[in-house]
């Protein structure tokens, strides 16, 4: 039995390109109405990369564990963009208020760690690191 018709096999091939071809526009529609909910994402894992290494690292622990602010500036300002501005600030856990004054006009990222120790060394403090556009 030999198929001599082959009309309906092409029209379904035809049917499920055009339906790819319309989920392919929907997606990139999709895709392009919201850019800007991924640049929160962004800049928060960034914030926490950068928390990350500072609290694995027994150089930037000491520095935080010391108050010493500029050190932490230092290593953030390296691993930030140029297009952020940011601001560290190193306080003790039982500190009433550890926030800087900061008149900024755009939104606001803030993330936190806590250094209690070293090796030789205890007296917990908490970095915190506010982030924001230029």
């Amino acid at each position: 039995m030999v198929i001599n018709n082959k009309h309906g096999w092409l029209r379904i091939f035809e049917s499920v390109i055009a339906i790819m071809i319309v989920f392919g526009v929907l997606l990139l529609f999709y895709r392009n109405a919201n850019p800007g909910n991924d640049f929160p994402k962004y800049v928060s894992d960034l914030e926490q990369r950068i928390l990350k290494d500072i609290s694995t690292r027994d150089d930037l622990r000491g520095f935080v564990l010391q108050g010493n602010e500029s050190e932490i500036s230092n290593f953030v300002s390296m691993n930030l963009p140029t297009n952020l501005n940011f601001t560290v600030k190193i306080c003790y856990l039982n500190a009433s208020s550890c926030s800087p004054y900061l008149a900024v006009e755009k939104d606001l990222y803030v993330e936190e760690r806590i250094i209690s120790s070293n090796l030789a060394y205890y007296d917990p403090k908490i970095v915190r690191l506010f982030v924001w556009e230029k």
